[in-house]
């Protein structure tokens, strides 16, 4: 994006989604934080619902989630092998909306770009509710729910682009150069 390599440094899930489609949310969203030598962050985002039937549910996520969650917020990668989760993800030919942002954690700071997949996927309901349930009893979270309320515009734009211009779907990910540890820290705790 914009001449700059990404590399991922986590990915975290929000239920409800953080992003609305005519300010309706979706049941969840996963957030796929990348930053790049320069301290450029972008945020790939993936709308979750829960419609439709099981053989048309993404795999990928579904065989995540089984894995759980715990305190220490490392998951090993289902069935113990190689993952991209940009290839289990992301509609090959897909689009995308962007939009420069914020962190949506505090310290919710500025200068993010947003890229939010145009085709959200689905995942059993129990899924979600079982993450709904993980925050209640175990993050601390009475009712759920850690997502950021919707924010105004305040004349951002909003761009369609396409995956295929900006992320690596299919082939070897480029080098992305040397990363500040402190901010690659930062970026795991509080994005």
């Amino acid at each position: 994006w914009n001449g700059k390599a990404y590399e991922m440094i986590q990915f975290h899930f929000h239920t409800l989604s953080e992003d609305t489609f005519d300010f309706q949310p979706y049941a969840m969203q996963m957030h796929m934080v990348h930053l790049a030598a320069d301290g450029s962050i972008a945020v790939v985002g993936v709308l979750i619902h829960t419609d439709g039937p099981k053989k048309k549910q993404n795999e990928f996520l579904n065989e995540l989630f089984e894995i759980g969650f715990d305190s220490t917020r490392i998951v090993s990668s289902p069935k113990h092998k190689p993952i991209n989760p940009y290839k289990a993800l992301l509609k090959k030919g897909g689009k995308f909306w962007h939009y420069p942002g914020s962190l949506t954690t505090p310290p919710c700071s500025q200068g993010l770009d947003f890229f939010i997949a145009k085709d959200p996927v689905s995942v059993s309901g129990t899924h979600v509710a079982n993450f709904m349930s993980y925050l209640k009893t175990r993050a601390g979270n009475s009712y759920g729910q850690n997502h950021r309320p919707i924010q105004p515009l305040n004349g951002r734009e909003i761009t369609v682009g396409s995956w295929s211009k900006v992320c690596p779907v299919t082939g070897k990910a480029p080098d992305v150069g040397k990363l500040n540890p402190v901010l690659c820290h930062f970026l795991e705790e509080y994005a």
